[in-house]
């Protein structure tokens, strides 16, 4: 190729180079910078992207001790490549480049002054509105002034203790819950079911009967008169409360006192009859004598945990007195039917028909069937094998709750008020 300039030619060297890589793909940037602009080697730049659109344009920022340089992708619609060239293969790579301009140099230490000016005027027409507020103000201005000055913190001042702080609140709040933990702590506690193990391998384990009825008031339930009475009639009698139909079905049938199993029932048996009396007479509950009366006078252990685990206290017009009013609220009457539930659920192999025991507690069979999937049931139709294992005859149509493990609760949702 040959070059004419003021009559003089000037000859350069012809060479046919061959491509041997092409890189689409932007991997590096050629920087533009004019206005008699050079970079220093020790100058770090960074190049930045928007990851909320690989359309939006690059940002290329460096400094140094003195500076701040700028720049921003090119709108030239060009495309530009470096060349790699390999002179002894006499063959070229080239990369597809991104092509940036430089926007602004800006000064740190002017821009430190901008900065320090603007604060600086921000300081002398507060200081300036205080000054005048002071002299010609009202009293009520004047007040209010010199509150802003004694409640005004001093971040200058702050600035050497920043880092103890912080500390500080670290160290303060090292115990504090987390929102989720707390939520999920209110939200267990929150359950109105026995206590549980939502980990247990064994049924049994699940619902344990140790919270269900405390060591001493275990030891305390004496079975004696109640396995030498043989007549059903005469045995039910000896319970605390006898008008159910479900006590009147079991009541007969663990008959040996040597059975560790039998014991078992049994006892689960007369502190499920505690309960079902308390619920039979939950609305002429009002004082603990009047309880005690109602269940025949059992031990006074069982009727204190009973007022404390499922009702709450009624203030009384008189003030303060030995014998205080009690009273079973909605939360507490849920909590109540499901420590029955789970009882019966103990006795009855943790397979129970949903219909009968609804007619025994007076409820329809959908809350019924609400309470039992609070403590973990399944509520299904009966199968064949159900069909054949319970006493009474039932259809396929018969729901049946059963518990199982790994115990599955649901989740607790809070009700939102309703819009009007």
């Amino acid at each position: 190729m040959v070059v004419l300039k003021k009559e003089k030619a000037v000859a350069f060297n012809q060479k046919n180079l061959e491509v041997s890589k092409y890189v689409s793909q932007p991997s590096l940037v050629i920087g533009s910078f004019f206005n008699g602009f050079e970079g220093n080697q020790q100058n770090n730049f960074k190049l930045y992207k928007s990851k909320a659109s690989t359309y939006d344009p690059n940002i290329l920022y460096g400094e140094n001790d003195q500076l701040e340089f700028i720049s921003a992708q090119s709108d030239d619609p060009n495309n530009y490549c470096v060349a790699v060239y390999d002179p002894s293969t006499q063959k070229v790579e080239l990369y597809n480049q991104i092509p940036v301009e430089l926007m602004s140099i800006v000064s740190k230490k002017r821009k430190r002054s901008k900065i320090q000016e603007i604060k600086q005027l921000d300081v002398k027409y507060s200081e300036q509105k205080s000054s005048l507020g002071r002299s010609f103000g009202s009293k009520k201005a004047k007040k209010a002034i010199n509150d802003i000055q004694r409640n005004r913190i001093d971040t200058d001042a702050l600035q050497d203790m920043e880092v103890d702080i912080i500390d500080n609140v670290k160290l303060s709040t090292f115990d504090v819950p987390t929102r989720d933990g707390l939520k999920k702590s209110i939200s267990e506690s929150n359950r109105p079911i026995p206590p549980y193990d939502i980990n247990a391998t064994i049924v049994d384990d699940a619902f344990p009967i140790s919270g269900l009825i405390d060591k001493k008031e275990w030891n305390i339930i004496r079975l004696a008169p109640i396995f030498q009475e043989k007549d059903a009639k005469k045995r039910l009698e000896l319970f605390p409360f006898s008008d159910s139909l479900y006590l009147k079905e079991h009541v007969m049938k663990y008959n040996n006192p040597d059975n560790e199993l039998d014991v078992k029932k049994m006892k689960l048996l007369y502190f499920t009859s505690l309960l079902l009396g308390t619920y039979a007479f939950k609305k002429n509950l009002s004082k603990k004598s009047q309880l005690l009366e109602l269940l025949k006078n059992p031990a006074e252990v069982f009727v204190e945990t009973i007022l404390d685990k499922f009702t709450i206290s009624r203030p009384s017009q008189f003030g303060k007195s030995k014998d205080r009013s009690f009273t079973i609220d909605p939360s507490h009457e849920d909590k109540l039917l499901c420590f029955i539930l789970v009882l019966i659920m103990h006795i009855d192999n943790f397979s129970i028909l949903v219909a009968p025991l609804a007619q025994e507690l007076s409820l329809k069979p959908s809350r019924m069937i609400i309470l039992l999937r609070a403590v973990g049931c399944l509520v299904r139709n009966a199968t064949q094998t159900q069909i054949e294992a319970f006493d009474v005859k039932i259809t396929a149509k018969d729901q049946v709750a059963t518990l199982k493990v790994p115990l599955k609760l649901p989740d607790l949702v809070r009700s939102g008020r309703r819009q009007r």
